[in-house]
């Protein structure tokens, strides 16, 4: 009398096995190797390690992909982890580890038509043999919490170069430690209205946060130690925001605006001990807290601390600041320097310790810097 129902459960028994396998939510999940070529929701579901080739490569749009935890491995360093082909737009990648490969993830040139948007979160990125993040010809790009460790290129490389108009976005709560062999920590090309904001960098072979042709670039609370060069360098930039950053020993600039780099705010940033790791000559050739060679600058509320040439450099014209503090910086803990002629910092007069910088610069001073006059710093 119970055959009939065992008969009925093996039959739905079948019918279940023979649906296509899919996860929580409708995801799809990868356990292997794999190219993702149609739209959808994916979930890895084990670890997976490929040499020589990438691990996952996206072919589509509207890819969300969630490594859900597990580790993704390329083993020879010669392919990214996760590769993005170079036309796909609209593409989610979080929650997951991804070891060794020549990137951790990679949307590379020849585009045949430019990214809407590529976000990234909550992702570990170890050991690359080249940048851990690099991404080419995006129109809007989100990182948030990702972690760099130890990669052989940029930490995060954004660019835009050769493929028309800008990349907006933001690089937010990320950590990055990089070391022998790197270059950049954040590394960002050809941005419009981009935010850098709430990172932690150490020990960029290069720049901490170096930013090249980039308009309405905001640059703020950020900590960065020990850069072999620059801990911030805006070159070839103009029209953003670079405040509340802290900077320790670098070997170089804390700050550095570069010549055709203008009408920046640099608010409240603390700089100390540019120059001390390396030990390079002072003035011109490093050790600055902040070096201007721009114009049209605004600096108000900054504090230079024990750099090894001089707190604050302008050499380029009609710059503004107010309200800075430099002590201990050498030679003899002069804040202020002139550059016209090159030589030794000099401290500037009293009430205020600064004025016009350099005979017809046009730089001003609306008063109250504080800055170390005479041999005894204090």
């Amino acid at each position: 009398m119970y055959r009939t129902p065992l008969k009925i459960a093996a039959a739905i028994a079948v019918v279940f096995v023979a649906l296509p396998a899919i996860a929580g939510e409708g995801r799809i999940p990868v356990y292997q190797p794999t190219v993702i070529s149609a739209p959808g929701k994916y979930i890895v579901t084990r670890n997976i390690q490929n040499g020589g080739l990438p691990v996952i490569i996206i072919q589509a749009t509207d890819v969300d992909l969630d490594i859900n935890g597990f580790t993704l491995t390329e083993s020879s360093g010669a392919a990214p982890v996760i590769e993005m082909v170079s036309d796909v737009v609209d593409v989610v990648i979080r929650n997951g580890f991804l070891v060794g490969g020549r990137e951790s993830i990679e949307r590379g040139p020849g585009a045949a038509q430019i990214g809407d948007r590529v976000v990234i979160e909550d992702v570990q990125c170890i050991e690359s043999s080249a940048s851990a993040i690099h991404l080419w010809g995006i129109r809007e790009v989100v990182i948030r919490r990702v972690n760099v460790v130890h990669p052989q290129g940029h930490g995060i490389w954004i660019e835009r170069a050769g493929a028309g108009g800008f990349t907006n976005g933001m690089i937010e709560h990320c950590a990055l430690r990089l070391d022998l062999g790197s270059q950049d920590g954040i590394h960002l090309e050809s941005s419009s209205s981009f935010a850098v904001r709430h990172n932690r960098i150490e020990t960029p072979v290069n720049d901490g946060i170096h930013v090249v042709t980039s308009y309405a670039t905001l640059v703020g609370e950020n900590t960065i130690s020990d850069a072999d060069v620059h801990a911030i360098h805006f070159e070839v930039s103009n029209g953003g925001k670079i405040y509340n950053n802290v900077v320790s020993r670098g070997e170089q600039e804390g700050i550095y605006i570069g010549p055709e780099s203008g009408h920046l705010l640099v608010l409240d940033n603390v700089v100390r001990q540019s120059g001390w790791a390396g030990n390079p000559a002072p003035g011109f050739g490093g050790g600055n807290g902040y070096l201007i060679e721009g114009y049209l600058n605004k600096l108000e509320n900054n504090t230079a601390i024990e750099n090894d040439a001089c707190g604050f450099r302008f050499s380029g014209p009609d710059n503004t600041f107010g309200n800075n503090l430099a002590r201990r910086n050498d030679p003899a803990g002069i804040g202020w320097c002139n550059p016209l002629p090159m030589g030794p910092c000099a401290a500037l007069p009293a009430p205020n310790y600064c004025d016009a910088i350099g005979p017809g610069s046009g730089n001003d001073s609306r008063g109250e810097n504080m800055a170390a006059a005479g041999a005894a710093p204090f």
